[in-house]
């Protein structure tokens, strides 16, 4: 348990010492709260946080729930697609949760929620840069921009569609020969590749290792 206690009177507990609790508390601390953090395991950024890739993914924000989600949703439920599993098929909260998606799935519903998600993704980068330079971290988060590679020509097309919806100016849409002249390193791959997509605001960093960080600072 990491505990970060401030000077208010009640006690707030937040579970799950991974980045999102961690920052969580390290939120509530800010504000004079008194914050205990609880977590199965021994440490913090022991479980999901301890591998994750660290990215700050502005540019890759999109809505899930948009007009090729159905799709994807019956190739889920007739097992047709081994990165999404759908259990408990007979929990009226699924159904319930089921017919709101499908409700966003709409074109004009995908839109907004995109536009919200965007908007809070790079609400949230802003929030971890500032964090880290209050807490004196070293240089943890690198904040050079991320490159999007793209091998489906139906897929970059539909990312492009919805970046110049809802995009800022700081994605910039790379065909292939402008990719590869972007990166090199990729032209062993060029025959593959339909483009890429450069998001300048995007960061990435050693996420356990910001997250114990974190935990230090707030101790």
């Amino acid at each position: 348990m990491s505990d970060a206690t401030r000077t208010g009177s009640d006690l707030i507990i937040v579970i799950g010492a991974g980045v999102a609790g961690i920052m969580t508390a390290y939120a509530l601390a800010k504000r004079g709260l008194n914050v205990a953090v609880i977590d199965a395991l021994s440490g913090p950024a022991e479980m999901c946080s301890r591998a994750n890739a660290g990215i700050i993914a502005v540019g890759h924000a999109k809505a899930w729930a948009g007009p090729g989600a159905p799709a994807a949703m019956i190739n889920a439920f007739a097992g047709r697609d081994p990165s999404v599993k759908v259990t408990r098929l007979t929990d009226p909260t699924l159904w319930r949760w089921g017919v709101e998606f499908l409700l966003n799935c709409s074109p004009s519903a995908h839109r907004r929620n995109t536009d919200k998600l965007q908007r809070l993704s790079r609400y949230s980068r802003d929030l971890a840069a500032a964090a880290e330079v209050e807490m004196n971290l070293p240089a943890e988060i690198r904040h050079q921009g991320g490159l999007y590679l793209f091998q489906d020509k139906a897929q970059f097309s539909t990312y492009v569609a919805s970046i110049e919806d809802h995009g800022d100016g700081s994605v910039e849409v790379l065909g292939r020969d402008a990719l590869i002249a972007r990166e090199p390193g990729l032209s062993g791959m060029s025959g593959r590749l339909v483009g890429g997509l450069f998001s300048a605001t995007d960061s990435v960093g050693d996420c356990r290792l910001f997250t114990q960080r974190t935990t230090a600072y707030l101790n």
